[in-house]
């Protein structure tokens, strides 16, 4: 029996087609209070203006933005990262409004199930595949995997295409596999989902990983600022999230890390991953992190991602002793289509500025329907009844 977690960060919604990326927030963020009157909310907005880049990585420039203030004002920081969480709350509760998962059953089936979760031995390149095969494919008829999920996200996205999954059965989603042991069926289970940053209904968390990264030295033991600690709220909220993704994590064979970055916002974790993967010659880490510039035909592109990927990974580290881990740790380069799912509602919505120049493509398509060759004709009743769609959703919001 296999045990395979998989780590989901924002990278997964966003495959999904949600635009929830920080930069997508700082900008909500910055359109939201545009007229506000309240000058420490603009003052962090002045100061995001400033700083773009580095505050994409929010979660650890907030423990740098921290070092502004001081006990008697630590207050008016308090009402920013506050200002903050709601717009970003809001934010990422109408992305997720977006997804519609019922008239996309087979997709999700398909692209999320068969070509992504039991998959992953395909995105592997052959030197991986070696140590990869008999915790992935079947060698006999009494091979069984479970997928547990460990999700860095607030949205139930993942939960979605799980119930999706779920009411299909397992019977029905088991394949065969034709390889050298043979003809068989992996059994396959779903296990758990933690939320290991609660959701967006509960227990939202956000903050830096440990006291050592908020760099105002007063406030690192200043109780009122101990909420900006991710594991002491997780602490305060008492559901014991970090034991259960612990045991979670220990109890795995293979654990595959998805759309996550990896930085020192939760160093906890991939501190308990690298003790995870020394403690056992049997487990194996795959780390599927993206990057936009790798070059696939390209064998020096190639390298600089491998080897980036991992100084990144050591470099979070609080204490390497055994680097023997590097052959347990396995970096595809090829996986761009995995878990990309088109799951969001195509209707366009309808901005003010944009309602004249609207209405004058419904008014110039209109003019020429009856000019129109038959073959076109489908595709353009179909963009006027979308636009059509927009003004309506325009006028009643």
């Amino acid at each position: 029996m296999s045990n395979i977690l998989f780590l989901f960060g924002n990278g997964f919604d966003i495959n999904l087609g949600l635009c929830t990326s920080f930069n997508d927030i700082l900008n909500e963020y910055i359109n939201f209070n545009k007229k506000t009157k309240n000058k420490y909310i603009k003052k962090f907005m002045e100061n995001i203006n400033k700083y773009p880049n580095e505050w994409a990585n929010f979660e650890k420039q907030l423990g740098i933005y921290s070092k502004y203030f001081n006990s008697k004002n630590k207050n008016i920081f308090i009402e920013q990262i506050n200002s903050f969480r709601e717009v970003m709350k809001n934010k990422i509760t109408y992305e997720e409004s977006r997804i519609k998962t019922l008239d996309r059953k087979e997709h999700i089936i398909n692209e999320f199930f068969y070509n992504s979760i039991s998959n992953i031995i395909n995105y592997l390149p052959e030197n991986s595949k070696k140590y990869l095969e008999k915790l992935t494919i079947p060698s006999d008829e009494n091979n069984s995997f479970t997928y547990n999920f460990i999700n860095f996200n607030y949205t139930k996205t993942l939960e979605k295409c799980l119930k999706v999954l779920k009411e299909i059965g397992y019977e029905k989603l088991n394949r065969t596999y034709n390889n050298e042991y043979g003809q068989h069926k992996a059994k396959i289970h779903f296990g758990k989902i933690l939320y290991i940053h609660g959701t967006l209904n509960e227990y939202f968390i956000l903050g830096v990983d440990n006291k050592n990264q908020i760099l105002n030295k007063s406030f690192k033991n200043d109780e009122d600022m101990q909420f900006l600690i991710k594991p002491y709220q997780n602490n305060i909220i008492g559901e014991n999230n970090e034991i259960k993704a612990k045991q979670i994590i220990d109890n795995s064979n293979i654990i595959c890390v998805f759309g996550m970055a990896i930085g020192e916002t939760d160093k906890t974790w991939w501190n308990y991953i690298y003790n995870w993967l020394k403690t056992n010659n049997y487990r194996h880490l795959i780390l599927f992190i993206y990057n936009k510039e790798i070059n696939i035909d390209d064998v020096q592109s190639i390298d600089i991602h491998i080897r980036n990927v991992i100084n990144k990974f050591y470099s979070v580290l609080d204490n390497i002793d055994d680097k023997t881990v590097r052959d347990r740790i396995h970096i595809p380069f090829k996986h761009q289509n995995m878990f990309k799912i088109n799951l969001i509602d195509d209707i366009i919505e309808i901005k003010d500025k944009q309602l004249i120049s609207v209405t004058n493509n419904i008014y110039d398509k209109y003019r020429i329907v009856k000019n129109i060759d038959m073959v076109n004709l489908g595709e353009t009743a179909n963009k006027i009844n979308e636009l059509s769609i927009g003004i309506k959703k325009f006028i009643n919001r």
